[in-house]
């Protein structure tokens, strides 16, 4: 019996609060957040605070095959936030859902199939529940929308959005920019005042308008970039038995790697001759790390098949090139650096021995930290286990990889200077709060739309209007070379 027939909610009723509902439909699970702020709006925005959170085991990139089972597999999640909404407040309540690059991935290669599983979500949450369900709201997220709504998150809780309520635009508190890597993407935003840089997206809260930069660059999330890596690797090295890995000490264990986990994926997809196509590759330690970070560089400068590319993001808007003259016209210098940048970086403080500041980022200290943790030995490296049990074996050794990666990217393919290094905070929480995207887009749902206009409002198509051609333009491109599946789980 679904939340529409059911009379078993018995949440007490908070007539003074307005709430939404956000779906974030990442690649290894499902999370439902409900907000909620007090009717009374200051500067057309609601001053917005998590109600509760829930993790369900949900993952819609995994209906592929049965696409039409999507909207059920939610169940637990959407019950969650009927039990957490008060029933008087379900009929003026929306829900939003974001599927991300999990679903995007199935969009590259069969749109109709993607299509089919949020259609799916959209018809079992009409069917069975009572909140607000508008199609537009329930969608692949696209990029653009998700590295605004996370610059949202980080300047709202700051309180950058509210403190300049009252002020003219060139007495505005410089805002922060937003920098994250996930498991399949690397995206950023940050709001360009100069006019020679077009903005890709646009921002309303607490009655101002911003204009924000927002990339996200597909394959460049930690699991594809390095999935990536190793087919580089396996191909580099004449798809032989025994392939080895820079980024890992010598005399590690072999891993069995399956030709499908690698080359059937379309981050990494590739056409292996018959005579050397293999069913299982092994790889192995090669204890290099200043070959591993070149292994990495490869990375931004190679297609799957190693063909050398001009533009570092393979596109023909040459992305990180643009990015990196682009970001040195921001003034306000502060980032926030959260998920894979956060984890990896707190991660390798920690096995250390806190050997360098998180905040603020001494970038000298993270540098020679990861410097020693690529020289260790595969016993060093399981002495570890010991120090921090919480750990696993295959985590330690992607360590190398993962923290390379993270500062190539900022410094040398984003251009962030040393002294800007400092600028950025690591982190997932601030003051308390989660600076996830979510958060962000339940920010906008609270803000009114700006007069004879709905430019602003967090359910408006025109966020998608401006934002559609630039995440289907870059899908086509890449999908012409290499894109990304995704698994969580890959080890070592």
């Amino acid at each position: 019996m679904g939340w529409l027939q059911s009379g078993l909610i018995s949440a007490a009723i908070v007539l003074h609060n307005d709430y939404v509902v956000v779906l974030d439909g990442g690649s290894s699970h499902t999370t439902t957040y409900v907000y909620e702020w007090p009717k009374e709006k200051e500067h057309g925005t609601g001053l917005v605070r998590q109600k509760s959170s829930k993790k369900c085991q949900a993952v819609l990139g995994t209906f592929k095959n049965n696409p039409s089972a999507a909207g059920e597999s939610l169940k637990a999640c959407l019950d969650f936030a009927a039990e957490q909404v008060p029933q008087s407040a379900w009929s003026s309540t929306k829900v939003l859902l974001g599927a991300t690059a999990g679903v995007r991935l199935i969009a590259v290669e069969d749109r109709d199939t993607a299509a089919a599983i949020i259609q799916s979500v959209r018809d079992y949450l009409a069917a069975n529940y009572a909140f607000i369900v508008d199609p537009a709201n329930i969608d692949i997220l696209t990029p653009e929308r998700e590295g605004a709504y996370a610059w949202t998150s980080i300047n709202y809780v700051e309180g950058v959005l509210r403190n300049n309520a009252l002020m003219t635009v060139r007495a505005r508190n410089a805002t922060w920019g937003s920098l994250d890597v996930g498991g399949a993407s690397a995206q950023f935003a940050m709001e360009v005042p100069s006019p020679e840089i077009p903005s890709r997206f646009s921002v309303r809260s607490f009655n101002q308008d911003y204009e924000l930069l927002t990339w996200s660059f597909l394959c460049y999330g930690h699991d594809e970039a390095h999935r990536r890596h190793r087919g580089l690797l396996i191909a580099s090295q004449s798809f032989r038995n025994l392939t080895y890995d820079a980024c890992v000490p010598m005399n590690t264990e072999p891993v069995a790697v399956a030709h499908s986990d690698i080359f059937d994926h379309p981050c990494s997809r590739l056409d292996v001759p018959a005579a050397k196509k293999k069913n299982v590759y092994y790889i192995t330690g090669g204890g290099d790390q200043t070959q591993c970070r070149l292994d990495i560089i490869r990375l931004f400068k190679m297609f799957a098949n190693q063909t050398i590319t001009e533009c570092p993001f393979q596109d023909s808007e040459c992305s990180f090139q643009s990015t990196k003259k682009n970001l040195a016209k921001v003034p306000s210098g502060k980032f926030l650096a959260k998920g894979g940048l956060f984890y990896v970086t707190n991660d390798l403080r920690t096995v250390s021995g806190n050997s360098f500041n998180l905040n603020p980022f001494d970038a000298n200290g993270y540098h020679r930290a990861r410097l020693a943790l690529c020289a260790k030995t595969i016993d060093e490296i399981k002495a570890l286990l010991l120090i921090h049990p919480e750990m696993k074996l295959s985590f330690l050794l992607r360590m190398c990889f993962s923290s390379t990666y993270n500062e190539l990217l900022l410094k040398e393919i984003y251009g962030f200077a040393q002294d800007l290094m400092g600028e950025i905070l690591f982190a997932n929480t601030v003051r308390g709060n989660d600076v996830g995207w979510t958060f962000g887009w339940g920010v906008l749902a609270s803000t009114d739309p700006a007069p004879a206009s709905a430019v602003a409002s967090a359910s408006s198509s025109s966020h998608l209007s401006k934002a559609m051609p630039y995440f289907f333009c870059g899908l086509t491109s890449l999908s012409l070379v290499f894109l990304a599946g995704l698994n969580r789980d890959i080890v070592f």
